[in-house]
């Protein structure tokens, strides 16, 4: 797994759309959700998704990585991520059905970017709004999940970023939440 960094990834007027929306979804979660995290996103009761039922104004930053990224056989899959204090990752590997992912940090403290270990090297990205990280997951022929890791380290502050995946047609399940 190989990540790139790319600093003012969306148009500023997507960022300020997405930056904006997200302040207006606030917080979807409840302290009571933090206090009890396992250090995976999945525990989180309330996620809100951008679907094709989603708000005009929500899809125009789906149709941005539709029109972007050209991913053959996938689901666009797009996640607002309004982390609370006490919000962390534990290291993890994505799983290989997911075939493209991009975290764009939208809002949150410098020292609250992703972590990234390949082999042994470790590297701490600091979060800078509006930078794009951009990894493809290991494929099931390489996928050693002991062996390239991502995580982030428990925030003190809200932290707020879209989580976009591409997701294999043939073998995601939850394509309800899918921009499909």
């Amino acid at each position: 797994m190989n990540y790139t960094v790319k600093d003012n990834f969306l148009p500023e007027e997507l960022y300020q759309i997405t930056l904006s929306i997200m302040k207006e979804k606030g917080f979807l979660n409840t302290e009571n959700d933090y206090l009890q995290f396992n250090g995976k996103r999945s525990s989180l009761k309330n996620r809100y998704y951008i679907t094709k039922n989603s708000p005009e104004k929500e899809q125009e930053i789906a149709n941005f990585f539709n029109e972007k990224y050209s991913v053959p056989n996938t689901y666009l899959k797009l996640e607002f991520a309004n982390d609370r204090p006490g919000f962390f990752l534990n290291k993890h590997s994505d799983h290989p059905e997911k075939r493209l992912v991009i975290i764009v940090y939208v809002e949150g403290p410098k020292h609250t970017g992703t972590t990234f270990q390949i082999k042994d090297n470790i590297e701490k990205l600091d979060f800078i709004p509006n930078r794009g990280v951009i990894f493809k997951p290991d494929d099931t022929s390489t996928y050693n999940p002991n062996e390239n890791f991502h995580w982030v380290e428990r925030i003190d502050d809200t932290r707020r970023t879209l989580v976009v995946n591409w997701v294999d047609k043939d073998s995601w399940r939850e394509t309800e939440n899918c921009y499909a």
